[in-house]
C-alpha cells in the first residue's frame, strides 16, 4: 500500500505543476527564443519589426509556421493572421488587451472549416503579417508581451487537436519626449 500512496502523491504533484502553468510562454524556459515548442511536426514564431515604438506607431507582427519533421505537414492558410491564430497581447498592466473594433470584425480564429490547405515539406514555412496595434488596444505606454497559439489536427488522429504555442516577443511603447521650442 505504501508504494501505491507514493505513486499517487507523485502523480498528484505532476498534475498540480502542469495545471498551475501559464499560457504565457514568456513564463517558461525555452531553447530557441525565436520559436515556440515543437508539436505535431510544427512550430510557430512571432516577430516584430521594432521592439521600441511611440504611441500610435504601427506594430507589425509576423507569424510563421514551420514544418520541423521530415514528413510533409498540411497547414490551413485561409484568411489573415487573426483567422489562423489566437493572438494574445498582455499590456503594461498585466491584463490581456481587448480587441479594437477592427479586431472584433475579423472574428474568432478558425471560426469556419479551412478552405485552403498547403503542404509544407521539411523546413518550409508559411507566414502571415498583422498590424497588431490596429487589432488590439495598445494605447498605454509601457511593455507589451505578445504571443500566439494555433490549433492543429494531430497526425495520429485527425479528429483530435493539439495547441501550438509560439515564443513571446516584448515591445515597449515609449512616450515621446516633449518637443523643445
Amino acid at each position: 500500500m505504501r508504494g501505491l500512496e507514493r505513486i499517487m502523491c507523485i502523480a498528484g504533484a505532476v498534475l498540480c505543476a502542469c495545471a498551475s502553468g501559464s499560457d504565457d510562454p514568456s513564463t517558461r524556459p525555452s531553447g530557441d527564443s525565436r520559436w515556440g515548442d515543437k508539436l505535431e511536426g510544427q512550430r510557430i514564431s512571432v516577430a516584430v519589426e521594432n521592439e521600441v515604438i511611440t504611441p500610435g506607431q504601427p506594430v507589425k507582427l509576423t507569424l510563421t509556421v514551420e514544418n520541423v519533421v521530415s514528413d510533409p505537414v498540411e497547414v490551413a492558410v485561409d484568411g489573415d493572421a487573426l483567422a489562423q491564430f489566437r493572438i494574445k497581447v498582455i499590456g503594461p498592466n498585466d491584463q490581456e488587451c481587448p480587441l479594437t473594433r477592427y479586431g472584433k470584425s475579423i472574428g474568432p480564429p478558425m471560426a469556419r472549416p479551412p478552405r485552403r490547405i498547403v503542404t509544407l515539406r521539411q523546413h518550409e514555412k508559411s507566414t502571415w503579417s498583422l498590424n497588431v496595434s490596429r487589432a488590439f488596444d495598445m494605447t498605454l505606454a509601457g511593455d507589451y508581451r505578445i504571443f500566439a497559439t494555433r490549433t492543429v489536427r494531430t497526425r495520429a488522429d485527425p479528429d483530435i487537436t493539439a495547441t501550438l504555442t509560439s515564443n513571446t516577443v516584448v515591445i515597449s511603447i515609449k512616450e515621446e519626449p516633449p518637443k523643445e521650442e
